[in-house]
């Protein structure tokens, strides 16, 4: 997806078997960030929000593209179906119906990724969400999730340009419960111009999802 184009329009996203998934991103609105979605049924679910600071007061940060994919093995790998850049910010959500974690996120490029932990949680013993990103990463042609153990998964990854390439993680937090209402809980006040992205992993094999007011949904 070309610099500078619109995110897509609202859609879902199905997990493997019983798990599912959906994410969206705001245009920079200063002030605290919470995401809070609705979803159709009343499923557990982990939703959370992280915020990435811009490359300057200047900059405009933008989609550049996106994909997803499922699996029922140890590793997961995504191969992109556009062309990513270099320096770019890539961010991974991920989601799977049980508390196995990820032991890793690899690239083809080499790049190193950090776990967002303040956005990543378990409900239960049923629902475990993650969220990872690269900055200022080199042009990738794929990456890949590695679980501690064969599980069913769901993996999103997304592409930003714009982002700030030195310790561009602002805040973050993330909730969990069982409802019709997601919600990440809400952060701390955060600057105009930044990258307000939030994700939700709820356990259905289908069901309605409406992004949180002002936040458009994206599709891969």
């Amino acid at each position: 997806r070309p610099r500078g184009s619109p995110a897509p329009p609202n859609a879902a996203r199905t997990g493997p078997g019983n798990g599912g998934g959906a994410d969206g991103w705001r245009p920079p609105v200063a002030g605290p960030q919470p995401d809070a979605p609705t979803i159709g049924t009343t499923p557990p679910w982990v939703d959370g929000i992280a915020v990435f600071r811009a490359a300057s007061a200047s900059a405009t940060i933008s989609r550049v593209g996106g994909t997803s994919g499922i699996n029922s093995t140890a590793s997961t790998t995504l191969g992109l179906s556009y062309g990513s850049s270099a320096g770019d910010l890539l961010v991974i959500e991920t989601s799977n119906p049980s508390t196995t974690a990820v032991s890793s996120v690899s690239d083809s490029a080499g790049n190193s990724w950090t776990k967002v932990t303040g956005a990543s949680g378990v409900r239960s013993t049923v629902l475990s969400g993650e969220l990872w990103y690269a900055a200022d990463a080199a042009a990738v042609t794929s990456v890949t999730v590695t679980f501690a153990a064969s599980v069913k998964s769901a993996a999103v990854l997304e592409e930003f340009a714009g982002v700030a390439t030195g310790s561009p993680l602002d805040v973050s937090h993330v909730g969990s419960g069982a409802s019709t209402s997601p919600s990440s809980g809400t952060t701390s006040a955060v600057a105009a111009g930044e990258l307000v992205l939030g994700y939700t992993a709820y356990q259905s094999a289908a069901t309605t999802y409406s992004p949180t007011a002002g936040f458009t949904a994206l599709a891969n």
